[in-house]
């Protein structure tokens, strides 16, 4: 079954989530914004990666034990998938890149993100008060 957000006309494959125009929270297929109720959510694309959060083993009526698990997506949306493999070939903290399969319907297949993600620079955090406080951290930006 094709998930009604995966575009099946085009040559790739991409995954879109929605954004409520209203407090900016990233959701999944839902009527409604989880945070603010607003029904102003905007389809917006994946750029495809994200953590495993949780793992379950389904077996469905079926000898063949399938794997699922839930993934916390760059964008700050979880998805459920299902992933080939033993439970130990991708566990929870792996980091993960959703890619397109041949097949007669377009699929998504979890695969362990290769090159490295850049680290951003982060500002640093004010001290404590007893350490010297806000007034500190603001004098070192002053040079």
């Amino acid at each position: 079954m094709v998930h009604s957000v995966i575009d099946t006309d085009s040559s790739c494959t991409t995954l879109y989530f929605q954004r409520c125009a209203w407090c900016g929270n990233p959701t999944f297929q839902r009527l409604l914004c989880p945070t603010c109720g607003s029904t102003d959510l905007r389809l917006e694309p994946s750029e495809g990666t994200g953590v495993v959060r949780r793992c379950e083993v389904e077996q469905a009526r079926t000898p063949l034990v399938r794997q699922k698990s839930l993934i916390r997506m760059a964008e700050g949306f979880d998805v459920w998938c299902i992933v080939g493999g033993l439970r130990s070939t991708v566990p929870v903290g792996t980091r993960v890149r959703l890619e397109p399969v041949e097949g007669d319907q377009s699929e998504l297949r979890l695969l362990p993100v290769e090159e490295s993600q850049p680290v951003p620079d982060t500002e640093p955090r004010p001290l404590p008060p007893a350490q010297g406080g806000f007034t500190q951290h603001l004098a070192a930006f002053a040079d």
